[in-house]
């Protein structure tokens, strides 16, 4: 958390420190403040700590204990409304209905989803790339 923060030679500086994410001082400055609070918040050491706000510090009342599986719901790319049951196209940034998108993972780039639409248009173009690269015409 530190290191991500306050080291800009870690590799994720720029997607915490870089972007201003901090360390609440209690925290930063004293290890024991943080155990303590780790420890009355439900701390297992198959949990990660999470930023309820992806925008703010890490403090208190913005840190929270979840498992790996929640923690890849809650990231800047992976812009889910799970009450609507909507995602935003990370392609044409359109908010659709999960319907719209592939179930399978191996389409979906990850977890960056992109609509059927958009996958439509990009093998679309892919495919007309290579028919161009072969010099088919037809």
């Amino acid at each position: 958390m530190i290191q991500r923060c306050y080291n800009s030679n870690q590799s994720h500086y720029k997607h915490y420190g870089g972007r201003g994410i901090s360390v609440c001082e209690e925290w930063r400055n004293n290890r024991n403040a943080f155990i303590q609070w780790a420890k009355e918040n439900g701390f297992k050491r198959e949990l990660q700590l999470d930023r309820i706000d992806n925008d703010g510090d890490y403090c208190p009342e913005n840190c929270r204990w979840i498992t790996k599986k929640e923690q890849e719901k809650n990231t800047r790319r992976n812009v889910t409304n799970w009450e609507k049951k909507t995602r935003i196209c990370n392609k044409c940034k359109i908010e659709k209905p999960w319907s719209d998108f592939h179930r399978n993972h191996a389409l979906t780039a990850g977890h960056e989803y992109i609509c059927k639409e958009c996958t439509k248009s990009i093998r679309r173009r892919k495919y007309l790339r290579e028919k161009a690269k072969h010099g088919d015409t037809s």
